[in-house]
């Protein structure tokens, strides 16, 4: 018996399948149990300290998140601290136990240069 050979189907398809399992990615402020439900390349952290978790990246830069987020600053009264967050514009982009928040000045601010929603997905306040 002969091994069977594949076809130029198969092979053409590889590239769409491929695509499709990259595009499968958690986005940021996905839920998330351990880092490697963010991310398989450990570039994403999940704070495990949020409702469900919620997929971050840690000591962003002003523009450095992806599309779906914004760098977040954090201020208490020693540090300063940034997060990738998910953008929003209202609640209902973010999940179920999470509100669209605005910065609260003093506290955190969007540190993007240029960024026309300045909406986070953070937990919903009761």
């Amino acid at each position: 018996m002969h091994p069977r050979k594949l076809g130029a189907a198969p092979l053409a398809a590889m590239p769409i399948m491929l695509a499709a399992l990259a595009g499968c990615q958690p986005l940021i402020g996905d839920d998330c149990t351990m880092n490697i439900d963010c991310s398989e390349d450990g570039d994403r952290y999940c704070d495990r300290t949020q409702p469900n978790g919620y997929c971050t990246i840690v000591d962003c830069e002003a523009n450095s998140c992806p599309q779906e987020a914004i760098c977040v600053q954090f201020y208490d009264d020693v540090h300063a601290r940034s997060y990738c967050l998910r953008k929003c514009d209202k609640d209902s982009v973010c999940r179920s136990s999470y509100q669209c928040t605005e910065p609260i000045p003093g506290v955190s601010e969007v540190i993007d240069d240029s960024f026309e929603r300045k909406g986070y997905c953070a937990p919903r306040m009761e």
